[in-house]
């Protein structure tokens, strides 16, 4: 069982939790919907990050959004684990486009909470309430393709710069 609500705070701390099993997909360049970041800290080279600071990098914009965009969190109940953090941009008919998604261990150590048909029902019906009736994922590359479908996702359309758009399970029609 899991719970879900927006969030306009996420305590350092609860950032690296995420952070941390996220990196090697965002380091492959699966930071979604418009996020180019190229300033002191790194630098996005169309599908690949570089830089020295990139955890850095990618903090700075996570709070940018978390600050002046949508944010939503789920936890695990009666732990209250941190699961996941996603933030991006709602358009006037309910569509979340992702721009960052973090993902951590459940309180087990354990990510197969991902694949959790159950999680993701209790996500929808929360993001529902919230006023998100869809959440739509951009992911770069081939294995975070592969990625977003083994968790259920669906293609809705392919973009001009070669990407493909995936609905994810928790707002599949």
């Amino acid at each position: 069982m899991s719970y879900t609500r927006l969030i306009t705070e996420l305590s350092i701390e609860d950032f690296d939790t995420v952070y941390e099993p996220s990196k090697r997909y965002l380091l492959a360049g699966n930071i979604g919907y418009g996020v180019l970041m190229v300033n002191e800290l790194g630098v996005s080279t169309g599908d690949k990050l570089t830089g020295l600071n990139i955890k850095d990098a990618i903090k700075q914009r996570f709070y940018e959004l978390l600050q002046n965009e949508t944010t939503f969190e789920t936890r695990e109940s009666g732990t209250d684990t941190l699961l996941g953090v996603q933030t991006g941009i709602l358009d006037d008919d309910g569509i979340l486009h992702l721009e960052l998604s973090f993902f951590g261990p459940d309180s087990q150590g354990r990510m197969n909470w991902l694949y959790d048909p159950e999680l993701w029902r209790e996500t929808e019906e929360s993001l529902h309430q919230l006023g998100i009736q869809k959440v739509y994922s951009y992911p770069a590359g081939s294995n975070m393709e592969r990625f977003v479908k083994s968790m259920g996702c669906v293609f809705v359309k392919h973009l001009d710069n070669g990407n493909n758009v995936y609905q994810t399970p928790m707002s599949v029609d």
